[in-house]
């Protein structure tokens, strides 16, 4: 992402984290938390599938995408809830079994001139408040009025 950001390329810094990881694990072992962590990440190549995508695991249960384009345009590709709200929720099997897992999505605008870390923070906040509304919600945040979006 720092190289995107240092060549002047704009866009939108998404951060996922999934969501009720650690029961997969206890419950069915690493390989299905691997093969659940493996649906996000193929979930979210989706979405953003015809775009500039860099998407990668920073850790954990948790993945970070750079998108170019404006934050309405990259919520606008998520797929909408009943309320018509943007969510994150996929399927994937074990023993023939399906689940479904699902991500809380954080969203920070980046441009050429922003700070990496702050971009970082405003995403990471906008995740915890998605997790704080309800799991697999997307949420994005006003950097000059901190008021979430």
């Amino acid at each position: 992402m720092r190289e995107r950001k240092d060549s002047g390329m704009s866009g939108v810094y998404v951060l996922a984290d999934a969501n009720k990881f650690k029961p997969i694990n206890d419950t069915y072992g690493h390989e299905a938390g691997n093969i659940a962590l493996r649906a996000i990440a193929n979930k979210l190549k989706e979405i953003f599938a015809g775009s500039e995508v860099i998407v990668g695991r920073i850790g954990g249960d948790e993945f970070a995408v750079f998108v170019e384009g404006m934050i309405a345009d990259v919520t606008a590709k998520f797929p909408k809830n009943e309320h018509g709200d943007p969510y994150l929720a996929t399927n994937f099997n074990i023993s023939e079994k399906s689940h479904e897992v699902t991500a809380s999505i954080g969203m920070a605008a980046v441009s050429a001139t922003d700070e990496l870390d702050e971009v970082v923070k405003v995403a990471d906040s906008s995740m915890y408040e998605s997790k704080r509304k309800g799991v697999h919600r997307v949420m994005k945040i006003d950097r000059g009025s901190r008021r979430y979006l």
